[in-house]
C-alpha cells in the first residue's frame, strides 16, 4: 500500500553534503576541441531536431552535457 502526501513550503528531504549537485556555468568546452564541439552539436541536432515548438539538441545543451560528462568521472571510468 502506498500513501500520497501534499508537500507544502519545503522539500521533505535534504541532500547529503557529500553528494550536492555541482553547478555548471556556461563556458569553454572542457573535453572537445572547437571542431569536435561543432560536430557534436550537429550530431545532437540530428538526433533531436528542433521544431517550431521545441528546441533541438544543440539548444537544449546536449552537446555541453556530453562534453562535461566526458571531462568528469564518467569519461575517465572512475567508477569501474
Amino acid at each position: 500500500m502506498t500513501r500520497a502526501a501534499i508537500i507544502h513550503a519545503r522539500m521533505p528531504w535534504s541532500p547529503f553534503p557529500s553528494s550536492a549537485p555541482e553547478f555548471v556555468r556556461p563556458g569553454p568546452w572542457q573535453f572537445f576541441t572547437v571542431e569536435e564541439a561543432r560536430a557534436m552539436e550537429a550530431i545532437v541536432n540530428r538526433i533531436i531536431p528542433p521544431d517550431p515548438e521545441t528546441p533541438g539538441g544543440k539548444e537544449a545543451g546536449c552537446g555541453v552535457f556530453i562534453d562535461r560528462q566526458l571531462k568528469g568521472p564518467y569519461g575517465s571510468a572512475a567508477g569501474l
